[in-house]
């Protein structure tokens, strides 16, 4: 890659800046290098920022990659980049092209202004734009009952997901599509327009290709919480409960079930049975174990069963094992 022109200054070391904390960034980084696009920088935060911000997905290998790639980095001392050893760095910053991966907070208009070419990121939701901005839109999309999402990279804004799009692509959800299958989907989106991104950078069209958003009010979406995992087998139908735990599904904190208010059961991976599938327990409650045999608990639910393949104990099981419990 040549050196591009930047405010009038030639610059190389920092064209293709990448900002990202999880293992979906090094992934990105690997794309990228193996496509002969390397990113010249990343921008992550510091072990124990990451750490207190509890991201799930978190990678621990970044720095380490980047020592081997010979890309430069700077760990960040804030989530917000509001630090003053932040807001120093980036005051004498000059970037070319940014990309955002794995970083779950909005970057200040000073850090963007950094940028000749910009900063974009990537968010899709069951929702076109402008519809389906703000918090977990993947989860949310499963957990909606949402047959598609529609997965933009845009450029990033003072505003929560308002920039211009680059590129959208339709992501299919399937009945039994996990958030980490959703996940991988959206990944492999992201991998091929970011390549796609810095061929337009590099060209001069970054800007032909762009597209307003449409004006006007629009939905968005609240941060998914581990505490919004809790099923309820008492009131929820069994669409809405096997969409719950398909939604928290790892690298996430997993569904979770209560006896008494208290959760006993961490839930990853369930099927869900019709009533006719079953015959072998009439009249069962919803919420009922009925069965804890092969390492499996058959469930009952309103119009239907849950046969969980993959869970958790939080409390050690009843003496008598979990048959016959009822969940809340």
């Amino acid at each position: 890659m040549h050196p591009l022109s930047l405010r009038g200054r030639v610059m190389s070391h920092r064209n293709l800046v990448v900002f990202g904390n999880k293992t979906t960034t090094e992934e990105l980084i690997r794309y990228l290098d193996r496509h002969g696009a390397r990113p010249d920088f990343l921008v992550t935060l510091s072990g124990e920022v990451a750490r207190v911000a509890a991201i799930s997905g978190r990678s621990e290998g970044l720095e380490q990659l980047c020592e081997r790639l010979g890309i430069g980095f700077y760990a960040c001392k804030s989530y917000s980049l509001k630090d003053a050893g932040d807001r120093e760095f980036f005051e004498s910053f000059e970037g070319g092209l940014g990309l955002c991966t794995g970083w779950q907070r909005l970057l200040p208009q000073a850090v963007l202004d950094r940028f000749a070419g910009g900063v974009f990121g990537w968010h899709g939701s069951c929702f076109r734009f402008p519809h389906g901005r703000g918090r977990s839109p993947l989860n949310w999309s499963i957990r909606l009952g949402g047959s598609e999402v529609w997965h933009n990279c845009f450029r990033y804004e003072a505003g929560v997901d308002t920039g211009p799009v680059f590129e959208t692509r339709r992501l299919e959800i399937g009945p039994e599509t996990s958030i980490d299958v959703l996940q991988y989907l959206a990944l492999d989106h992201i991998k091929s327009s970011a390549l796609a991104l810095a061929a337009a950078w590099r060209e001069g069209r970054l800007e032909e290709y762009l597209v307003p958003q449409p004006p006007g009010p629009s939905v968005e979406l609240p941060k998914i919480t581990p505490e919004d995992g809790g099923l309820a087998f008492a009131t929820q139908r069994l669409e809405e409960l096997h969409a719950l735990v398909r939604s928290c599904a790892r690298p996430f904190p997993g569904a979770f079930a209560c006896i008494g208010g208290r959760p006993v059961l961490r839930i990853w991976r369930a099927e869900r049975l019709a009533s006719g599938q079953i015959a072998a327990h009439p009249g069962a409650e919803p919420g009922r174990i009925v069965d804890a045999g092969s390492g499996r608990l058959l469930i009952a639910a309103a119009e239907g069963w849950m046969l969980a393949t993959d869970y958790e104990e939080l409390i050690p099981p009843p003496g008598t094992g979990w048959a016959g419990d009822k969940l809340d």
